[in-house]
Protein backbone atom coordinates (compact mmCIF):
# COMPACT_ATOMS: atom_id res chain seq x y z
CA UNK A 1 0.00 0.00 0.00
CA UNK A 2 2.83 2.39 0.85
CA UNK A 3 4.46 1.87 -2.55
CA UNK A 4 1.15 2.49 -4.32
CA UNK A 5 0.57 5.61 -2.24
CA UNK A 6 4.04 6.93 -3.17
CA UNK A 7 3.50 6.27 -6.87
CA UNK A 8 0.13 8.02 -6.78
CA UNK A 9 1.67 10.99 -4.97
CA UNK A 10 4.42 11.33 -7.56
CA UNK A 11 1.87 11.15 -10.37
CA UNK A 12 -0.26 13.84 -8.73
CA UNK A 13 2.75 16.10 -8.16
CA UNK A 14 3.74 15.73 -11.82
CA UNK A 15 0.21 16.55 -12.97
CA UNK A 16 0.08 19.62 -10.73
CA UNK A 17 3.45 20.89 -12.00
CA UNK A 18 2.38 20.49 -15.63
CA UNK A 19 -0.86 22.36 -14.96
CA UNK A 20 0.89 25.15 -13.04
CA UNK A 21 3.54 25.54 -15.75
CA UNK A 22 0.87 25.77 -18.43
CA UNK A 23 -1.06 28.49 -16.62
CA UNK A 24 1.65 30.36 -14.73
CA UNK A 25 4.75 29.88 -16.82
CA UNK A 26 7.56 27.36 -16.40
CA UNK A 27 9.65 27.87 -13.28
CA UNK A 28 7.19 30.15 -11.53
CA UNK A 29 5.37 29.62 -8.25
CA UNK A 30 8.35 28.09 -6.44
CA UNK A 31 8.31 27.80 -2.66
CA UNK A 32 9.80 31.19 -1.82
CA UNK A 33 7.57 32.93 -4.37
CA UNK A 34 4.51 31.09 -3.03
CA UNK A 35 5.09 32.00 0.61
CA UNK A 36 5.82 35.61 -0.31
CA UNK A 37 2.69 35.86 -2.45
CA UNK A 38 0.49 34.40 0.29
CA UNK A 39 1.98 36.84 2.76
CA UNK A 40 1.29 39.76 0.40
CA UNK A 41 -2.32 38.63 -0.07
CA UNK A 42 -2.78 38.26 3.68
CA UNK A 43 -1.34 41.74 4.30
CA UNK A 44 -3.53 43.24 1.57
CA UNK A 45 -6.76 41.65 2.82
CA UNK A 46 -5.94 42.78 6.34
CA UNK A 47 -5.36 46.34 5.11
CA UNK A 48 -8.39 46.54 2.83
CA UNK A 49 -11.17 45.66 5.23
CA UNK A 50 -14.66 45.47 3.77
CA UNK A 51 -16.47 48.80 4.09
CA UNK A 52 -19.89 49.74 2.82
CA UNK A 53 -20.01 51.87 -0.34
CA UNK A 54 -16.25 51.88 -0.88
CA UNK A 55 -15.65 50.75 -4.47
CA UNK A 56 -11.85 51.12 -4.23
CA UNK A 57 -11.61 48.62 -1.38
CA UNK A 58 -14.01 46.28 -3.19
CA UNK A 59 -11.77 46.35 -6.29
CA UNK A 60 -8.60 45.77 -4.29
CA UNK A 61 -10.13 42.81 -2.44
CA UNK A 62 -11.39 41.36 -5.70
CA UNK A 63 -7.88 41.48 -7.16
CA UNK A 64 -6.32 39.90 -4.08
CA UNK A 65 -8.94 37.15 -3.92
CA UNK A 66 -8.50 36.55 -7.64
CA UNK A 67 -4.81 35.89 -7.02
CA UNK A 68 -5.64 33.58 -4.13
CA UNK A 69 -8.20 31.73 -6.25
CA UNK A 70 -5.57 31.14 -8.94
CA UNK A 71 -3.05 29.84 -6.38
CA UNK A 72 -5.55 27.34 -4.98
CA UNK A 73 -7.07 26.23 -8.28
CA UNK A 74 -4.02 26.12 -10.53
CA UNK A 75 -0.97 26.06 -8.26
CA UNK A 76 1.39 23.13 -8.10
CA UNK A 77 1.31 20.42 -5.43
CA UNK A 78 2.29 22.31 -2.27
CA UNK A 79 4.37 21.18 0.68
CA UNK A 80 2.98 20.75 4.18
CA UNK A 81 4.49 24.11 5.16
CA UNK A 82 2.88 25.85 2.21
CA UNK A 83 -0.53 24.27 2.82
CA UNK A 84 -0.32 25.29 6.49
CA UNK A 85 0.36 28.89 5.45
CA UNK A 86 -2.49 28.79 2.96
CA UNK A 87 -4.88 27.31 5.54
CA UNK A 88 -3.94 29.97 8.08
CA UNK A 89 -5.01 32.64 5.61
CA UNK A 90 -8.08 30.77 4.37
CA UNK A 91 -9.48 30.20 7.87
CA UNK A 92 -8.65 33.68 9.12
CA UNK A 93 -11.14 36.50 9.65
CA UNK A 94 -9.49 38.39 6.79
CA UNK A 95 -11.66 36.38 4.39
CA UNK A 96 -15.43 36.67 4.74
CA UNK A 97 -17.85 33.75 4.67
CA UNK A 98 -19.12 34.70 1.21
CA UNK A 99 -15.55 34.90 -0.07
CA UNK A 100 -14.80 31.47 1.40
CA UNK A 101 -17.88 30.10 -0.39
CA UNK A 102 -16.45 31.27 -3.69
CA UNK A 103 -12.97 29.97 -2.91
CA UNK A 104 -14.33 26.44 -2.32
CA UNK A 105 -14.84 26.41 -6.09
CA UNK A 106 -11.08 26.86 -6.48
CA UNK A 107 -10.55 23.70 -4.44
CA UNK A 108 -13.04 21.88 -6.65
CA UNK A 109 -11.19 22.94 -9.79
CA UNK A 110 -7.84 21.96 -8.32
CA UNK A 111 -8.97 18.56 -7.09
CA UNK A 112 -10.73 17.85 -10.37
CA UNK A 113 -7.35 18.22 -12.09
CA UNK A 114 -5.25 16.20 -9.66
CA UNK A 115 -5.70 14.52 -6.30
CA UNK A 116 -4.34 16.38 -3.26
CA UNK A 117 -4.85 14.80 0.17
CA UNK A 118 -4.03 18.04 2.02
CA UNK A 119 -6.64 20.08 0.14
CA UNK A 120 -9.28 17.48 0.92
CA UNK A 121 -8.42 17.80 4.60
CA UNK A 122 -8.80 21.58 4.28
CA UNK A 123 -12.33 21.11 2.94
CA UNK A 124 -13.17 18.55 5.62
CA UNK A 125 -11.97 20.98 8.27
CA UNK A 126 -14.13 23.67 6.68
CA UNK A 127 -17.14 21.33 6.80
CA UNK A 128 -16.86 21.38 10.59
CA UNK A 129 -17.30 25.16 10.82
CA UNK A 130 -20.34 26.80 12.43
CA UNK A 131 -21.69 28.31 9.21
CA UNK A 132 -24.18 25.79 7.80
CA UNK A 133 -23.99 27.01 4.20
CA UNK A 134 -20.21 26.97 4.14
CA UNK A 135 -20.07 23.54 5.80
CA UNK A 136 -22.56 22.12 3.30
CA UNK A 137 -20.74 23.61 0.28
CA UNK A 138 -17.41 22.13 1.37
CA UNK A 139 -18.99 18.70 1.94
CA UNK A 140 -20.55 18.77 -1.52
CA UNK A 141 -17.12 19.44 -3.04
CA UNK A 142 -15.58 16.63 -0.98
CA UNK A 143 -18.35 14.22 -2.02
CA UNK A 144 -17.89 15.05 -5.71
CA UNK A 145 -14.14 14.59 -5.47
CA UNK A 146 -14.32 11.33 -3.51
CA UNK A 147 -16.76 9.91 -6.04
CA UNK A 148 -14.21 10.74 -8.75
CA UNK A 149 -11.31 9.20 -6.79
CA UNK A 150 -13.23 6.44 -5.02
CA UNK A 151 -10.66 3.74 -5.87
CA UNK A 152 -7.93 5.74 -4.13
CA UNK A 153 -9.50 6.03 -0.72
CA UNK A 154 -7.98 2.80 0.57
CA UNK A 155 -4.54 4.40 0.25
CA UNK A 156 -5.45 7.47 2.35
CA UNK A 157 -6.52 6.31 5.83
CA UNK A 158 -6.26 9.85 7.24
CA UNK A 159 -9.09 10.95 4.93
CA UNK A 160 -11.19 7.98 5.98
CA UNK A 161 -10.52 8.78 9.64
CA UNK A 162 -11.42 12.45 9.14
CA UNK A 163 -14.67 11.48 7.43
CA UNK A 164 -15.41 9.04 10.23
CA UNK A 165 -14.96 11.81 12.79
CA UNK A 166 -17.46 13.99 10.91
CA UNK A 167 -19.85 11.07 10.54
CA UNK A 168 -19.87 10.48 14.30
CA UNK A 169 -21.46 13.89 14.89
CA UNK A 170 -25.22 13.98 14.40
CA UNK A 171 -25.11 17.05 12.16
CA UNK A 172 -22.22 15.72 10.10
CA UNK A 173 -23.87 12.33 9.71
CA UNK A 174 -27.09 13.93 8.49
CA UNK A 175 -25.29 16.25 6.08
CA UNK A 176 -23.20 13.44 4.60
CA UNK A 177 -26.23 11.22 4.19
CA UNK A 178 -28.23 13.96 2.44
CA UNK A 179 -25.40 14.94 0.10
CA UNK A 180 -24.50 11.39 -0.91
CA UNK A 181 -28.16 10.50 -1.45
CA UNK A 182 -28.63 13.51 -3.71
CA UNK A 183 -25.46 12.86 -5.70
CA UNK A 184 -26.41 9.24 -6.27
CA UNK A 185 -29.67 10.39 -7.81
CA UNK A 186 -29.11 11.18 -11.49
CA UNK A 187 -31.50 14.12 -11.54
CA UNK A 188 -29.90 15.68 -8.46
CA UNK A 189 -26.42 15.21 -9.92
CA UNK A 190 -27.53 17.07 -13.03
CA UNK A 191 -28.85 19.88 -10.81
CA UNK A 192 -25.49 20.11 -9.02
CA UNK A 193 -23.66 20.23 -12.35
CA UNK A 194 -26.05 22.87 -13.66
CA UNK A 195 -25.65 24.92 -10.48
CA UNK A 196 -21.88 24.73 -10.86
CA UNK A 197 -22.06 25.89 -14.48
CA UNK A 198 -24.65 28.64 -14.01
CA UNK A 199 -23.80 29.98 -10.54
CA UNK A 200 -20.36 28.97 -9.32
CA UNK A 201 -18.37 29.43 -12.53
CA UNK A 202 -19.54 33.06 -12.97
CA UNK A 203 -18.35 33.76 -9.40
CA UNK A 204 -14.96 32.35 -10.32
CA UNK A 205 -14.68 34.41 -13.48
CA UNK A 206 -15.54 37.55 -11.56
CA UNK A 207 -12.59 36.90 -9.24
CA UNK A 208 -10.20 36.09 -12.07
CA UNK A 209 -11.38 36.77 -15.65
CA UNK A 210 -8.16 35.33 -17.11
CA UNK A 211 -9.13 31.86 -15.91
CA UNK A 212 -11.87 31.60 -18.52
CA UNK A 213 -9.57 32.61 -21.36
CA UNK A 214 -6.61 30.45 -20.31
CA UNK A 215 -8.66 27.27 -19.96
CA UNK A 216 -10.87 27.93 -22.99
CA UNK A 217 -13.84 27.08 -20.77
CA UNK A 218 -16.49 28.18 -23.28
CA UNK A 219 -15.56 25.29 -25.56
CA UNK A 220 -14.94 22.96 -22.63
CA UNK A 221 -18.43 23.50 -21.21
CA UNK A 222 -19.97 23.25 -24.66
CA UNK A 223 -18.27 19.91 -25.33
CA UNK A 224 -19.12 18.54 -21.89
CA UNK A 225 -22.63 19.86 -21.42
CA UNK A 226 -24.36 18.30 -18.45
CA UNK A 227 -27.70 19.99 -18.83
Amino acid sequence: LQITHTVLLLADETASILLADKLNGVGKNQKEDFLEEIQNIETGLSEYKIEDNNPFIAIMREELLGSLFKIIAFGRHHSQTEIAKLDTLFFSDNITTNEKLTLTSAYLLSLSSYFDERKIHTLLKLSECQNAKLAARSLVVVALILIKYNNRLQFYPTIINHLDTIRKSEIGKMELKNIITQLLNTNETEKVARKFTNEILPEMFKLNPNIKRKLDLDNLLKDNSLS
